[in-house]
């Protein structure tokens, strides 16, 4: 996963502020990780 993506999702989900995204994010990043 390229690290200028994973900011910019980490900076969306801090300005929506929403645990709900945050779990979403989560689940892609261990998607990614799973390839």
């Amino acid at each position: 996963m390229d690290n200028g993506l994973a900011l910019f999702v980490s900076n969306d989900n801090l300005r929506k502020g929403a645990a709900l995204n945050a779990v979403q994010i989560a689940e892609l990043v261990a998607a990614e990780l799973k390839g």
